[in-house]
């Protein structure tokens, strides 16, 4: 496996070997500032302004699908882009990441796919993607955006940012 890291300013680039996906890009983060410590709570205000800004961030990007898990935080935070592209979020639920990676192959769109999970799953799937090595979250992580780019040659580059 070749591995490979590049410093930048707004993340680091690394390349590994990666399952066939038929996306052009993956981008995966963690739902927006959650509301309060309830089962299935919405998002605070930052969370709401995190989620519009995602939107216009990735307005242009051409995003073809979201998915998104069971619960209101994800949802909440995927709905102004879903809403400015008219797509509808594609809910797997958060402890089936398997299913999810399964379906992600399986989409021969040819399209960019955003996804939407928790701290507790996002970390597996990364890894299932891909990624070099476990990628941890701390209750604070809001802010992290990884973009999945696979390649022809059967490695691909992830990009880590903040937004």
């Amino acid at each position: 496996m070749r591995f490979q890291l590049q410093s930048m300013g707004l993340g680091i680039l690394l390349s590994y070997a990666l399952p066939a996906v038929a996306y052009q890009q993956i981008f995966l983060l963690r739902h927006a500032e959650r509301g309060d410590q309830s089962p299935d709570p919405g998002l605070t205000l930052a969370g709401e302004m995190r989620a519009h800004r995602l939107a216009w961030m990735l307005q242009d990007a051409g995003i073809t699908a979201i998915y998104v898990t069971e619960w209101a935080r994800t949802n909440k935070t995927a709905e102004p882009l879903a809403n400015k592209l008219s797509l509808k979020l594609i809910k797997i639920k958060a402890d089936e990441s398997k299913k999810l990676i399964e379906q992600i192959k399986a989409d021969k769109s040819d399209g960019k796919a955003l996804i939407i999970n928790h701290s507790n799953t996002l970390p597996d799937l990364l890894l299932q993607l891909g990624a070099a090595r476990q990628i941890t979250f701390t209750e604070y992580d809001y802010d992290r955006l990884f973009v999945l780019t696979p390649r022809k040659d059967d490695y691909s580059v992830f990009t880590y940012l903040h937004f």
